[in-house]
């Protein structure tokens, strides 16, 4: 809807609720980190998205490992506003991670195998 003020707003509010109650390294501060990190690069407010989204990839790995499908979405997340910012070598390299967790994960090609015979 464009309203991306008041998003903001409230996923900032999400977030120090949050690190209130559970503190700044848990888990459940994930999904706010990376959907305010994402409205930051609609936004182009690319430093910004860039501090949030490694902040969620630290705490993401930290608490479901580094193989995990929320990994490789948050390290592609954080691929695409390096890439804006023209940071080529390591968006690329995050790409391929990512890229390589969910090949692990659903195997080299997941659409094939859902076709029909």
């Amino acid at each position: 809807m464009g309203r991306y003020p008041e998003a903001e707003t409230l996923l900032r509010r999400s977030i120090e609720t949050r690190e209130n109650t559970v503190g700044k390294e848990d888990a459940s501060l994930t999904t706010s980190l990376s959907n305010l990190g994402d409205l930051y690069r609609e936004m182009g407010r690319l430093p910004e998205a860039e501090t949030l989204l490694r902040r969620c990839l630290k705490i993401r790995e930290a608490s479901v490992g580094k193989d995990h499908r929320d990994v490789a979405t948050t390290l592609n997340n954080l691929a695409l506003v390096l890439e804006a910012m023209a940071g080529y070598t390591e968006a690329e390299a995050l790409y391929r991670r990512s890229l390589a967790i969910r090949q692990r994960q659903l195997g080299p090609n997941p659409s094939r195998s859902r076709d029909p015979p």
